[in-house]
């Protein structure tokens, strides 16, 4: 019986840590221009429930002034994650109103010798304000998720508030920052965010 609860707590305790280290909004209700790309660059570092560290690669691409997709790939405490993600703001950021919408998402992942699959919603409101060095846009979210492991499945809840800036010397990249604090069977963490817009003519020659 003790050998039993010992398997039981310890199956637990492995399930608990697959969900920590790379749950993220990682942007805002900003929608880029059609015919645009962006690539970028996400590292998180844990803050509650111990230590750790991932670092994740996106690409986005809009679907209309309304629509956009993500796809993206990353490691590090999670041994392995990958998903893709759709955002919907219908209703955009325009003189005093925010840009509200959200992002649904889905991720797969492996740590150790489990794996999981996680669906995740993300309601966002985000507002752009001009500043003397650039754009800043803050951004707030509660994402829901409920990841499903081989044994069990969680519901969990963050709250998430980051913002973006982009700069007037350099329109092309993007830098952020983003926290989010447990509210039910999460983690807490501390994200960064380096993006680089293009579309089809920027690495081309010029005659």
């Amino acid at each position: 019986m003790k050998l039993q609860w010992t398997g039981i707590l310890t199956s637990l305790c492995l399930i608990q840590s697959v969900a920590f280290g790379y749950f993220e909004t990682g942007e805002s209700g900003e929608i880029q221009n059609p015919g645009t790309y962006r690539m970028g660059f996400m590292p998180q570092a844990r803050l509650s429930d111990g230590s750790g560290f991932n670092a994740s690669a996106f690409a986005d691409t809009a679907l209309n002034e309304a629509t956009s997709l993500r796809a993206f790939l990353g490691g590090g405490d999670t041994d392995f994650y990958t998903g893709g993600s759709v955002k919907w703001i219908p209703i955009p950021d325009y003189k005093n109103q925010p840009a509200i919408g959200g992002k649904l998402e889905v991720i797969y992942g492996r740590k150790a010798s489990d794996s999981l699959a996680s669906f995740r919603f993300h309601p966002l409101i985000s507002k752009k304000f001009e500043i003397e060095a650039g754009t800043l846009i803050p951004y707030a979210s509660v994402p829901i998720s409920m990841t499903t492991y081989r044994s069990n499945t969680e519901t969990g809840i963050n709250l998430v508030g980051g913002t973006e800036f982009r700069a007037h010397e350099i329109p092309n990249f993007e830098f952020g920052a983003e926290l989010g604090l447990n509210i039910n069977k999460s983690f807490s963490y501390l994200s960064g965010l380096v993006t680089y817009y293009f579309d089809e003519n920027t690495f081309r020659k010029r005659k």
